[in-house]
C-alpha cells in the first residue's frame, strides 16, 4: 500500500469531502450504508441535495471533492462541476448516468463512475 506523501507518519489520511445528491423525498442511504461511506469519506451534509438551486449547495459545492449521486439526483453540467472546490468524482450510485450527466461534463477534469 502506497502512503501519501503530505501526511506525516502515524497520522490517518485526510478523507475526501463528500456531498449527497438526490430527491430528497427518498430515503436511499441507510444508517450503515452512510457509516460505511464516512470511513472513507466525510459527508459534509447527510440531508442530500435535490436541486442545484437548492440554498445549500453553493456552500456544499465549494467544499467538496466528491460528489455521491443517487435516483433524482439533479442533472450535473459543466456549470456545477465548476462551483465545486476541487471535483475529483462524481459516484452515481443509480445505473447509467446518460439521463444525469450533461455531455460537456466529460471534458472537464472530473472522474465519473456508476454502479
Amino acid at each position: 500500500m502506497q502512503t501519501d506523501p503530505a501526511t506525516p507518519p502515524g497520522t490517518e489520511p485526510r478523507r475526501p469531502r463528500l456531498v449527497i445528491a438526490h430527491h430528497p423525498s427518498l430515503d436511499l442511504l441507510d444508517d450503515d450504508a452512510r457509516a460505511r461511506i464516512n470511513d472513507v469519506a466525510e459527508i459534509l451534509d447527510p440531508e442530500p441535495i435535490g436541486s442545484w438551486t437548492d440554498p445549500r449547495a453553493d456552500r456544499l459545492l465549494a467544499e467538496a471533492e466528491v460528489i455521491l449521486g443517487h435516483w433524482g439526483c439533479p442533472r450535473l453540467d459543466a456549470s456545477v462541476v465548476a462551483r465545486a472546490a476541487d471535483p475529483g468524482l462524481f459516484a452515481y450510485a443509480a445505473g447509467t448516468v446518460k439521463a444525469t450527466v450533461d455531455p460537456d461534463v466529460f471534458d472537464c477534469d472530473i472522474r465519473i463512475t456508476s454502479g
